[in-house]
């Protein structure tokens, strides 16, 4: 995961506001999601609402690979609301960034 945007200073705004991660064939985008919105929000993982009460993993996961499967290139992405934050895919990446509200 790389780290976007990361302020300098010596409280709370020294945390990044976003971060891309680039999937490996491997991964379940599902779990990737998860796991970068749990590292930014600095949030332990079993504290998270159930990513289902926002978007059925299984659904996501079948999005991305198949996708990467079908061998037609395509460039879309899609987003959602996450736990605070805004979550961006396409094939290749996830970005999440920390809603401003």
């Amino acid at each position: 995961m790389t780290d976007d945007n990361t302020p300098s200073g010596p409280n709370d705004a020294t945390r990044s506001k976003s971060l891309s991660y680039e999937l490996d064939a491997d991964e379940r985008p599902s779990e990737v999601v998860v796991h970068a919105v749990a590292t930014l929000t600095d949030t332990p993982i079993l504290d998270l609402d159930p990513l289902y009460h926002t978007v059925d993993p299984d659904h996501l996961d079948g999005m991305i690979t198949g996708r990467k499967s079908s061998g037609t290139p395509t460039e879309s992405s899609f987003s959602f609301h996450y736990h605070g934050c805004r979550v961006t895919m396409n094939q290749h990446t996830v970005r999440v960034q920390i809603d401003d509200d």
